[in-house]
């Protein structure tokens, strides 16, 4: 009794195009490359049993079978000699037959080893530079074991990979939390914002190093891998800390006797300088400015220093970013007469509620203003706003200035960053820009800029609204 069940069919792949689409292939439930083989010497068995039919079988003139040649040896020579030359091409073209079936099998193993030499080279190659890196190299994977390292790394840990590869990554690390793509989530880790750390290295002895870490996940099919770039940073942090306290040290040290020197120089002013004659009284004025502008190098090299080190202290509370922008106006008001410049401010009716420290704000716009007044012309306009903009509160400064030059926009909010083609009278400190980007990240706002050579340059500040309060 035959069996009814339908036989097991397969569905075309998604995006193929067959050549028979009524008609859906049967499954043999062998892989693809058995099939192809197997049907190939199927049809190979075919064409033997075809063109053999002649050294056993006659046929009459109307096509019926007449002889069956069950026994070749009752076969005169003149009869068998046609079969044998039908035989002998029969062998041939099953041999064609066997080659034109075979050499794209051929073709495709070529292939693959070729393949395979160029995978192996690539390999190696991507093994060497692993190997030969300056940088310590650390896999991890994604249970947050080790599971290689450079020789770069041996030496930074002073331990062998033997040891290491299995072991977990706190046994390398400590003080702090170091994200790992899938391996923090697991363990209820919140996710660290920095793509660099700073944590503790600990080496085979058991001694501690400041060391960096540079994360970059690579997901792999059988899941993700870490790789970590680690560097020891304990000599550079020295070096930044000792100037770090230098520049702290020569500043407070410079602070105090400042002070005295321009109220003196303030009481002399007021005192004598109506009657100090034309050339003693410049000289006054000349050395009033002078402290004046010590003074703030001062006061920018103290901030920048507490910016750098976490310890500029603000006080957040609902500010009027209007108030902010009329006080930093009537504070620049002369600095930009000096300069040749008018100040023009534009402010929407109503208030515009941030959140912020009113003082640090008002130091953040007042650089901003001071830079477009010193680059701007002669007769030039320095437009100041204050707007809303989406969910955050703006303010912008707009200069008719010579445009930032592309080369010096990568470093614009560095530290002591000047551009190199700027006349030396509108030269500063270079701090202005850096101390501004740095309490505008301490408010969790943003500060960015438009600019066109030639065509002047627009600095924007975005604060947080005041939930409740903006107008």
């Amino acid at each position: 009794m035959m069996d009814a069940t339908p036989p097991r069919w397969r569905e075309p792949a998604v995006g193929t195009i067959s050549a028979f689409p009524d008609a859906p292939i049967p499954d043999s439930g062998l892989p693809w490359f058995l099939e192809r083989v197997a049907a190939r010497w199927m049809l190979g068995a075919a064409a033997v049993l075809l063109f053999a039919a002649p050294l056993f079988v006659e046929v009459d003139e109307i096509g019926g079978v007449r002889n069956v040649h069950a026994d070749l040896s009752n076969l005169t020579m003149s009869q068998l000699r046609p079969h044998l030359w039908i035989f002998a091409l029969q062998v041939a073209l099953v041999l064609i037959f066997a080659a034109l079936a075979i050499a794209p099998y051929f073709r495709n193993l070529a292939q693959l080893r070729e393949i395979t030499a160029i995978a192996r080279d690539i390999s190696n190659r991507q093994v060497a530079i692993f190997n030969a890196a300056i940088d310590a190299m650390v896999v991890i994977d994604r249970h947050g074991r080790v599971e290689s390292m450079n020789p770069a790394a041996e030496r930074l840990f002073d331990r062998p990979a033997i040891a290491l590869v299995g072991s977990s990554i706190d046994e390398l690390f400590a003080n702090g939390i170091l994200y790992l793509d899938g391996f923090n989530e697991r363990r209820g880790t919140p996710r660290a914002p920095a793509i660099v750390r700073q944590l503790e290295g600990i080496r085979g002895d058991g001694s501690r190093f400041e060391a960096e870490i540079a994360v970059s996940t690579v997901r792999l099919d059988d899941g993700i891998r870490s790789l970590l770039i680690v560097r020891d940073s304990t000599e550079r942090n020295r070096a930044e800390r000792i100037k770090d306290e230098f520049v702290s040290t020569v500043s407070h040290e410079l602070r105090t006797p400042l002070t005295s020197i321009r109220g003196a120089l303030s009481l002399l002013d007021h005192a004598l300088g109506t009657s100090l004659a034309k050339k003693p009284a410049r000289l006054l004025q000349i050395a009033k400015s002078n402290s004046e502008r010590l003074s703030l190098l001062v006061d920018d090299i103290l901030d920048i220093e507490k910016i750098g080190g976490g310890r500029l202290e603000l006080r957040l509370e609902p500010v009027d970013v209007g108030d902010i922008v009329a006080q930093a106006v009537e504070q620049n008001c002369t600095y930009a007469a000096d300069h040749g410049v008018r100040l023009a401010a534009t402010s929407r009716t109503g208030p515009l509620t941030a959140v912020g420290d009113s003082g640090r704000l008002l130091q953040a716009l007042s650089n901003l203003i001071s830079n477009a007044a010193k680059f701007s012309p002669n007769g030039g306009v320095v437009q100041i706003a204050a707007e809303r903009h989406g969910q955050m509160v703006r303010m912008s400064v707009s200069d008719q200035g010579p445009g930032i030059p592309i080369a010096f926009q990568s470093r614009l909010f560095e530290r002591f960053a000047q551009a190199g083609n700027q006349p030396t009278q509108r030269s500063g400190t270079g701090l202005g820009l850096a101390i501004t980007k740095g309490i505008v990240d301490l408010h969790h706002g943003k500060i960015g800029y438009e600019t066109e050579p030639g065509r002047g340059t627009r600095f924007w500040i975005d604060l947080p609204c005041a939930e409740g309060r903006v107008g």
